[in-house]
């Protein structure tokens, strides 16, 4: 039994597991403080997704154009999975931008989703200077290196939202402040982190060094503070942390480690005019 309202510990694990049902007493402490107290964590519910409804009169353009980039032939499959989700959560067109080695598995392989051949950051610039490609994903299964590091400062280059996860963050282990400086020097448009935690401890080690006396979400908090980012902190046994926008996530979706299930809903949503403060479904 808790009094007033559930703290993070009765939702995040391992203290989900432990303390069973929780029961909600109430013993007169009125809605209004919570004005005064400004609480940063919220349970991730049905009442909090103010998710648009398509209108008889709409256009596939209003509900955004996802651009996911894919790897190379041997490793595309990570980038179909995140396209295919972004098709599930809303975006009105998908396409894959793939290198030309992989064109046709990529084709293939999808029916509903696009595919355009795109190699190297010039052409990914090119491709992105349509306007109505307004996100692009990049990282899952893209290989770790200097080409990757190139896509993603052409893609931060640009006013469309991203999600980096996987090899997108990886790249950036020996470098991270070029990555954050990037990011911080976006004016407008949504940059979204989806690192597990050995990501998050590459390219936040400042944070890393104080994590003993952080939970995971002030950890998730002070990255997303520190690149002006929305940060997705993944952690397997514990659940995940979302910082960066007035609504943060707390609980745990037991398929969170299928191959692309995190870039799926940040991305696709972001592809759908929502305000900050929804997309961490």
């Amino acid at each position: 039994m808790t009094f007033f309202r559930r703290k993070p510990g009765h939702v995040l694990l391992p203290g989900r597991l432990r303390c069973g049902h929780v029961r909600v007493a109430d013993i007169g402490i009125p809605p209004q403080v919570l004005v005064n107290i400004v609480p940063r964590t919220f349970a991730n519910r049905p009442p909090l997704w103010r998710l648009p409804v398509p209108r008889m009169d709409a256009h596939k353009y209003d509900r955004g154009h996802a651009v996911i980039v894919s790897g190379g032939l041997a490793s595309s499959g990570a980038a179909r999975l995140a396209a295919r989700g972004a098709l599930r959560a809303g975006a009105g067109l998908v396409t894959v931008a793939s290198p030309r080695d992989a064109l046709i598995v990529n084709a293939i392989a999808n029916l509903a989703v696009m595919v355009h051949p795109v190699d190297g950051a010039k052409e990914l610039t090119g491709f992105l200077a349509d306007r109505r490609r307004n996100v692009v994903v990049l990282g899952p299964g893209g290989g770790v290196g200097a080409a990757m590091r190139d896509l993603v400062m052409a893609a931060l280059a640009e006013p469309v939202s991203a999600v980096l996860d996987a090899d997108a963050l990886t790249s950036f282990a020996d470098d991270p402040k070029e990555l954050i400086a990037a990011i911080k020097s976006r004016s407008s448009a949504i940059t979204i982190l989806t690192p597990h935690e050995g990501e998050f401890g590459r390219l936040f080690s400042e944070v890393e060094l104080t994590k003993q006396a952080q939970s995971k979400l002030e950890r998730a908090r002070s990255a997303a503070e520190m690149t002006g980012a929305v940060v997705l902190l993944k952690r397997s046994r514990y659940g995940c942390g979302i910082a960066g926008w007035p609504r943060r996530h707390c609980g745990k979706c037991p398929t969170v480690a299928r191959n692309g299930w995190f870039r799926r809903c940040p991305g696709g949503l972001r592809r759908r005019p929502l305000g900050p403060g929804h997309g961490g479904l």
